[in-house]
């Protein structure tokens, strides 16, 4: 492991979420910690781990979409991937819907077509019913 983050999940101490760093892979997981039964551990997504500097060659290395991305990813303590689910999307990590799953809340989205116009603000969050329940079941330590 290179670098690891933990953060607890919104409102408590019992469920949380990790992500660590390993070569050039993040892992995502789920991690509950009552006060007074065994932890449990709920494995979730690898990620392919990006470059701030190379992702998007083509936007070069001194256009206004590339400062972006610096500013991105040092507001984001250098967690961020591209996001499987939109195009040309840069997320942060650090945060997502569920705590072992790869649904970030926020990203920005690139345009390579016009790499000196700053990139797009996205709000990925996408809560439902069903991603509340499990949230729930799972502040539960129901895994």
């Amino acid at each position: 492991i290179e670098r690891i983050l933990l953060n607890p999940t919104i409102g408590n101490i019992i469920l949380w979420r990790t992500v660590y760093q390993s070569e050039d892979f993040y892992y995502i997981n789920a991690v509950y910690m009552p006060f007074f039964s065994d932890p449990l551990i709920k494995s979730g997504i690898k990620l392919k781990v990006i470059n701030k500097e190379t992702v998007f060659p083509r936007l070069g290395n001194d256009s206004i979409q590339r400062e972006d991305v610096r500013r991105f990813s040092y507001f984001s303590q250098d967690f961020i991937y591209l996001h499987p689910e939109y195009e040309n999307v840069i997320a942060d990590l650090r945060y997502g819907t569920l705590p072992y799953d790869v649904k970030s809340l926020w990203g920005i989205k690139i345009n390579i077509q016009d790499r000196d116009k700053h990139v797009i603000f996205k709000n990925l969050r996408n809560y439902d019913d069903k991603k509340y329940n499990e949230f729930w079941e799972m502040l539960k330590g129901n895994f």
